[in-house]
């Protein structure tokens, strides 16, 4: 083997492994050592065999002195191995023409080339390393996560799952764990650094120009002030409008209204960052409605979209999660015929629920909330449990504690299996585990097989993940809702990214509950290369109106008006009496959070009176004009509605 072909396979190494240590690091780093005794002792092996002198008349000790000498040649060119030398031209001539000795001569070689080119790489120290990484990585989309902890290491691992072309780098000042090794494993970048620091920000990706794919930034800390202050050194450091275009910023955190703080930055600067908000108590709630909708416990009438029988929710702790539980619970709850009740038991309820009454005044007024002080291993708790056991239909248990809340859960069941013909149908009860460890030691699934109507959520690892924290088809259709609403009202239009973070929640909100809308029309929704052969597709505004018909149509159209009082009035906005309006020429006043148009469905003809409207049914007509366009928005995400044949009834005379 020649030195310049050596040295071209060196390069050749080289490169082949730097590409595979930015994606495989600790791996490479394993196979290295595993490798370093055999190929010292194939080393060994090989060049002892080379060197062995020749056997001939020789006297013992001459014979011994040989070998020694051969022998200390071996170890001399076993390890200039590793400096990438060899001597191939110093072996016996015999042979330099077996076969079967070359191939084991190049193999030794080649893996100590290998050994050497990854502890060179290494050696290179992380920052070379990690800059060879983004290189290679630097026309992928790029998910930059601030913070390393197992819910952000839970993230990024479902992250490359979904997607291995993806960049994914997290940016950690403290790596006192084993969680580094692990993000490596995973195929992410691992940088140590302080996140607060801009310049590590665009060196990981914000601000890489040539690159027109997204860049999605978390800050994902364990503390939600510097999660915050994090997203605002971005906000007032990146001025290039280019970059702000393709930045998405995600901010973990609880605090109360900080999205304002964002909106208020972004106008100051005149940027137009797109900031949201979200937390763990939000998400779990989250994917509760969503994988267990409350429109699944209501009897439907299909022909009229109507609920023929009252929802009863009874919560089982107030905490933040069981507060997220049920405002969502309230906006996905509302129902035209029937009646919605609440029902919360908590331990300290009067303290817990009187911050959130400050909070959310309007929630109180206009919706059927009981609450109960007491404790749910108290017997007061059953004897509820026992008197209202026929009237629930679903229950929440969120009580801040794993196994406390699976021990609960199982209680309320008991109620139900000691008598199951009192009860003809039994609620679902969904659970709040966060650790999966609690689920084994029940010895049950995540989806409460074995339990029958106990379902679980808010499993860290369920919930830390894209479909839920970014659900990018859901953002795709709260755009269209938004377009929309520039078309019908093009004076007022505004681009996606100019608008407030609370319309753009209002728009996600609209989006989210397309679902439980056909549903209850008995028509359902899915990606349209997935339409099922045997179902009629609904793709245009004229056939979803002549499927509906004026009666359904209405119906729909009222139950997205009580979806749109219950969202703004969880979001602590209020009514704005018309007795209070003074000249103003529009129904919603941001600043102080009120709005004209929440009022029942009836009143809405007196507020088109009042602002000066032609058409007393103009605001009516907005909520039917936007579920006749439902079959748009859905398209935008790539889906389509069709007839569910069990569900479905022809309304073409009604």
């Amino acid at each position: 083997m020649s030195m310049l072909s050596t040295y071209l396979l060196a390069l050749f190494l080289i490169i082949f492994c730097s590409a595979f240590f930015t994606r495989y690091e600790n791996k490479m780093k394993k196979l290295s050592r595993l490798l370093l005794v055999p190929t010292l002792c194939g080393g060994l092996l090989v060049y002892l065999i080379g060197y062995w002198p020749d056997t001939g008349i020789k006297s013992q000790n001459a014979m011994l002195l040989d070998a020694l000498i051969s022998l200390l040649r071996a170890v001399f060119s076993t390890g200039r191995m590793f400096v990438i030398e060899n001597d191939f031209n110093d072996i016996n001539e015999i042979l330099k023409n077996n076969q079967l000795y070359l191939l084991a001569f190049g193999t030794v070689h080649v893996t100590a080339l290998l050994i050497t080119t990854i502890a060179a790489i290494s050696w290179f120290g992380e920052k070379i390393l990690i800059r060879l990484k983004l290189l290679f990585t630097s026309l992928q989309t790029t998910y930059i996560i601030c913070g390393l902890n197992e819910n952000s290491c839970s993230f990024g691992e479902d992250l490359l799952k979904t997607d291995e072309k993806r960049r994914v780098v997290f940016i950690e000042k403290d790596m006192g764990s084993d969680l580094p090794d692990k993000a490596k494993d995973l195929g992410a970048i691992v940088i140590n650094s302080d996140p607060l620091e801009l310049s590590c920000l665009k060196h990981a990706g914000i601000n890489g120009k040539l690159n027109k794919r997204p860049v999605y930034l978390f800050t994902f800390t364990e503390d939600e002030t510097l999660n915050i202050n994090i997203a605002l050194e971005v906000m007032r450091g990146i001025k290039d409008s280019s970059v702000q275009d393709k930045l998405h910023i995600y901010v973990r955190t609880k605090a109360y209204e900080i999205d304002r703080v964002f909106d208020d930055e972004n106008q100051k600067n005149r940027t137009n960052f797109d900031v949201r908000i979200f937390n763990e108590t939000d998400i779990a709630a989250r994917q509760l409605m969503e994988n267990h909708p409350l429109h699944e416990v209501v009897d439907i009438d299909y022909s009229s979209s109507t609920a023929k029988s009252d929802l009863t929710v009874l919560l089982a702790g107030f905490g933040d999660i069981g507060r997220q539980v049920l405002q969502k619970a309230i906006c996905c709850g509302q129902f035209v015929g029937n009646k919605t009740r609440f029902i919360i038991v908590d331990n300290n309820i009067s303290k817990t629920f009187g911050a959130f009454k400050n909070r959310y005044p309007e929630l109180i007024c206009n919706y059927d909330i009981c609450t109960v002080d007491a404790d749910v291993r108290e017997e007061r708790f059953f004897d509820l449990l026992n008197g209202k056991a026929g009237e629930l239909n679903y229950i929440a248990v969120a009580l801040g504690q794993d196994r406390l809340n699976l021990d609960t859960a199982l209680g309320i069941k008991a109620i139900y299996d000691r008598s199951p013909k009192q009860h003809n149908k039994q609620p679902v009860i969904a659970v709040n585990v966060w650790d999966e460890k609690e689920l084994m030691r029940c010895n049950t699934a995540e989806n409460g097989m074995g339990w029958g109507n106990i379902r679980i959520f808010g499993q860290s690892k369920k919930i830390f993940t894209e479909d839920i924290i970014i659900n990018e088809s859901m953002d795709i259709m709260a755009k269209a809702v938004n377009t929309y609403y520039n078309n019908i009202n093009p004076q007022q239009a505004a681009e996606w990214r100019k608008l407030s973070s609370f319309t753009k929640e209002s728009n996600r909100a609209s989006a989210m509950h397309i679902r439980t809308k056909l549903q209850l029309t008995g028509l359902n929704m899915c990606k349209r290369e997935m339409t099922p052969d045997c179902h009629e597709v609904i793709e245009t505004l004229e056939k979803l109106k002549e499927y509906l018909g004026e009666k359904r149509l209405r119906n729909l159209a009222m139950c997205e008006h009580l979806r749109w009082n219950a969202f703004h009035f969880a979001s602590g906005w209020r009514t704005w009496k018309l007795d209070e309006i003074d000249g103003e020429s529009k129904p919603k006043d941001a600043i102080h959070k009120r709005h004209a148009c929440l009022v029942d469905w009836d009143a809405l003809r007196d507020v088109a009176n009042a602002f000066g409207r032609d058409n007393p049914e103009y605001y009516q007509y907005l909520d039917v004009d936007q579920i006749l366009h439902i079959p748009y928005v859905i398209r935008e995400a790539g889906y389509t509605i069709y007839i569910d044949r069990g569900k479905a009834i022809t309304t073409k005379n009604t």
